[in-house]
Order: C-alpha cells, then sequence, then structure tokens
C-alpha cells in the first residue's frame, strides 16, 4: 500500500501515478522509456514539456478514503517536482463518483455513485 497526494481534475481523461510507484506495484514497463521499442500499451500525450508517449496500466485495486475503485486506468508519468502532488486523480475514477462543491463552505464532498442499471 502506497499513500500519494494527489490532485483532482475532472478534464483528465485518466489518473496519473508516478512512474516509480507504477514498476514498485509491478507495472515494469512503466519504466521503459526506449522510443524505439515503446510498450505495447503506450498512450500518447501532450503535456508542459512537450509531446510524449505514457505506458497505460489497469491498477487492480485504487483505495480512496472509504471508497475502494477496481481495475482503473492509469498513465504512469512524472509530474514536475514544483507541483506540491505527485499524483492525479482524473475521470477514470471521478465517472463512478459523485462530487459536491459548496463554494460558501469551502468543501468538495467525493462520494460514490449510485450504480447506474443498464435500461433495455
Amino acid at each position: 500500500m502506497r499513500e500519494l497526494n494527489a490532485v483532482l481534475d475532472v478534464t483528465a481523461d485518466y489518473c496519473v501515478i508516478p512512474k516509480g510507484d507504477a514498476y514498485w506495484l509491478g507495472y515494469y514497463e512503466a519504466a521503459n522509456d526506449d522510443p524505439v521499442t515503446p510498450a505495447g500499451n503506450t498512450l500518447d500525450f501532450i503535456s508542459y514539456d512537450g509531446y510524449g508517449k505514457v505506458a497505460l496500466i489497469n491498477v487492480a485495486r485504487v483505495d480512496m478514503g472509504s471508497m475502494t475503485f477496481r481495475d482503473v486506468d492509469f498513465v504512469a508519468f512524472e509530474l514536475h517536482q514544483r507541483m506540491r502532488f505527485e499524483a492525479l486523480i482524473g475521470r477514470s475514477i471521478l465517472q463512478f463518483t459523485k462530487l459536491e462543491f459548496d463554494y460558501s463552505l469551502g468543501e468538495l464532498t467525493i462520494e460514490e455513485a449510485p450504480q447506474r442499471s443498464v435500461e433495455e
């Protein structure tokens, strides 16, 4: 188990985890920086540093407070060290949550969204 400081980004398609942590969790393809023979599960991306490729990994279990999410897609990417967070929570988790922001109180509430039923 590893605890990370994270920022919430509702515009990010995927959650982001540092490459070293992804490697430590057993996702060895996250450490592959070879541009000639990239891992098969890579995505092209644009960041503050320009264009690049990142490893797309599927994390079996993610705990956020009392919530547990299974089979969550993450990308392995090193965020800039001057940022005060290590990871990013994007829509690959947020799609399963309900966010409520009370600006007057300065409070953000995150809870699991009720499961939607599939209508036939």
